[in-house]
């Protein structure tokens, strides 16, 4: 009788154990969105004092744009200016200030002209674009008088694992087309790449 009731007992222990196991691989786990702009530190946004907007790569894949001015049409707290039609000289204006006063850096690196203060964003496209970190604000504390309207931080694709090729060709009316290859990969030693053909 006694050895019964050991097997009972050891038979609901384990279905007891399978499914905690079951109900622990279900559980979903949810990854705090990190940001680097707003303190030069890695930090996640809901513990940033500042006010920043993340527009991730699926965001704009979502947009279905070409370049990086059509994504900033359509974020309502940035007012884009551009000269004439595609291509034309783009500048934005962050909380009513000069484009002069907005800093704008490529992977943490400024790039604004070092004649006119501002930056021109019509030739940049969003194919190699991982996301955009817009602080908005004045950020002279950390980045100088340059910052004193916010700072645009766009972020690029990294290259990971081994080394592969994407090809891709898109055609529209009136004979014009996009024809992009990239090859990327990267490894511990070698700093991850990613090189871009444009159309």
């Amino acid at each position: 009788m006694n050895r019964f009731w050991l097997m009972i007992l050891s038979l609901t222990c384990s279905l007891f154990t399978i499914h905690s196991s079951l109900l622990w691989a279900e559980k979903k786990i949810k990854i705090e969105e990190v940001i680097v702009t707003a303190a030069k530190i890695e930090e996640a946004v809901e513990e940033t004092t500042s006010d920043v907007i993340v527009v991730r790569g699926e965001d704009i894949k979502k947009m279905n744009v070409e370049f990086v001015t059509d994504v900033f049409r359509k974020i309502p707290e940035i007012n884009l200016v551009q000269n004439g039609g595609s291509g034309g000289n783009a500048g934005v204006f962050l909380r009513g200030a000069d484009t002069k006063h907005s800093l704008v850096m490529i992977d943490g690196v400024k790039v604004k002209s070092t004649t006119t203060g501002s930056f021109d964003f019509s030739g940049i496209n969003v194919d190699d674009i991982e996301r955009i970190e817009i602080v908005k604000g004045s950020q002279s504390t950390l980045y100088g008088s340059e910052a004193m309207a916010g700072v645009i931080n766009i972020i690029t694709k990294k290259g990971e694992g081994k080394p592969k090729i994407d090809a891709s060709l898109e055609t529209g009316s009136y004979g014009t087309y996009k024809p992009s290859v990239s090859i990327s990969g990267g490894s511990k030693k070698l700093e991850a790449y990613r090189f871009l053909l444009p159309h």
